[in-house]
């Protein structure tokens, strides 16, 4: 340990650094002219834990991350297989536009949906359904 200007100390592993990258930087401020009770490396063993703790949280909360837009993909991809097959049985009855803005609805549910569709020789738009 060393003593800096100040009453300020800087433990020796800090900054420290973790997979390539700066982790955290410990300091502790005590009175100038004060030894800081150190009893056997514990402050530094405890600093190095925390370093690893750090690290395993970051790690952790990509992790987590990683995991949520897989859950998120996995979401997507069940929604549109469910469709398609919607569509492949679909009975000629089934007023598809009315479907189309149902499916829509339940992606952006805050929101009020218009399925139209566009005669561009006529110049026309109509209305088809809705959700």
């Amino acid at each position: 340990m060393r003593r800096l200007q100040g009453g300020h100390r800087h433990l020796p592993d800090g900054p420290r650094l973790q997979g390539g990258r700066i982790v955290g930087d410990v300091g502790i401020s005590i009175q100038a002219g004060t030894e800081l009770p150190n009893r056997g490396g514990l402050i530094e063993a405890f600093v190095r834990q925390a370093a690893i703790a750090i690290d395993r949280k970051i790690a952790d909360d990509r992790l987590r991350q990683s995991l949520a837009r897989e859950q998120e993909q996995v979401r997507n991809l069940l929604f549109l297989s469910r469709t398609a097959m919607d569509f492949i049985e679909m009975e000629d009855s089934v007023d598809i536009y009315h479907y189309i803005g149902d499916r829509l609805h339940d992606l952006t549910p805050d929101s009020i949906i218009f399925v139209c569709t566009l005669d561009a020789e006529r110049r026309e738009i109509r209305f088809r359904g809705g959700s």
